[in-house]
């Protein structure tokens, strides 16, 4: 990914504020575009539409404190997550989701094989 310097201030923020609400408002007056320039310019830079990413990276975040041992409740409750289902079914999705990306890509070395 490389990063639009317009947009690195609001991935800063991001990172530093994973365990609050995050609003694009608050990212676009840091930029000082409007919310459709803003949203264009980092689902470009980043790959993922601004809420997308957020939700990733709060995703991302919990479970690397359940792995290092940290009490699933409270990291989900921490992370804004409502449910241990709303967290476990993007979690469940994320990985279905991987691993049909990476079968894909299997079939294709396959195929390039043949």
């Amino acid at each position: 990914m490389q990063t639009n310097e317009s947009i690195k201030p609001g991935l800063d923020y991001i990172e530093e504020n994973l365990k609050t609400i995050i609003t694009v408002e608050e990212l676009v007056n840091m930029a000082g575009y409007s919310v459709w320039h803003y949203h264009r310019m980092f689902t470009q830079t980043v790959g993922l539409p601004v809420a997308g990413y957020i939700n990733k990276r709060r995703l991302d975040r919990a479970i690397t404190e359940i792995s290092d041992g940290r009490k699933v409740a409270d990291v989900v409750m921490e992370y804004g997550f409502d449910t241990y289902a709303g967290f476990f079914t993007r979690r469940w999705l994320r990985m279905v989701s991987r691993h049909q990306r990476q079968s894909s890509l299997k079939q294709d070395r396959n195929i390039l094989r043949v």
